[in-house]
């Protein structure tokens, strides 16, 4: 899921086994977490890896709680806050789906368009506000911007060119 560090060892089992779940392995790569999480057990991200692992299978359970194992660890890391979240979020446990999002928010104010609408609102009715309002303009611009490309790649086309015909008898026409 993360690594601040690859030079640890422990930390690279972890990424290994990730990339093991990823290619389809889960058995291999759940065997590396769990190696990483035995031999470095103060590194959060070797929990959260592991939970990403378990995510991947569909076991939201065992995700949830190899995340809250990360938490114990550093309750401050605002991306075990934020799995954790989206982890209840998807077990339709709203309460703690809200509160793990609520301390994500606290941690990462800035990041506060990765908190579901419905969540956020509830959090900080001027920070979704700010966001909802941020998704429009980058939406209206990025119309503008298809419509402006579609302009520039029609424009000489519809009027200027001219039909030449090859000794083969081949039509074709020429932009002018």
């Amino acid at each position: 899921f993360a690594s601040p560090n690859l030079d640890d060892h422990a930390e690279t089992l972890g990424i290994k086994g990730r990339a093991l779940a990823v290619a389809g392995d889960f058995a291999g790569g759940l065997a590396c977490a769990d190696a990483a999480c035995e031999e470095d057990p103060a590194n959060v991200y070797n929990f959260l890896n592991r939970a990403d692992i378990y995510w991947m299978q569909g076991d939201r359970l065992a995700a949830i709680g190899s995340a809250t194992q990360g938490i114990a660890v550093d309750e401050r890391n605002a991306t075990a806050r934020l799995m954790r979240a989206m982890l209840y979020d998807e077990e339709g446990d709203h309460a703690n789906a809200l509160a793990d999002y609520r301390a994500f928010y606290d941690l990462a104010p800035k990041a506060a368009e990765r908190i579901p609408d419905e969540y956020l609102k509830e959090i900080d009715a001027d920070a979704y506000d700010k966001v909802v309002k941020a998704r429009a303009d980058a939406e209206k611009a990025a119309a503008e911007a298809r419509k402006k490309e579609k302009e520039e790649n029609t424009a000489g086309t519809s009027k200027d060119t001219k039909e030449n015909t090859g000794k083969d008898g081949t039509k074709a026409k020429t932009v002018l």
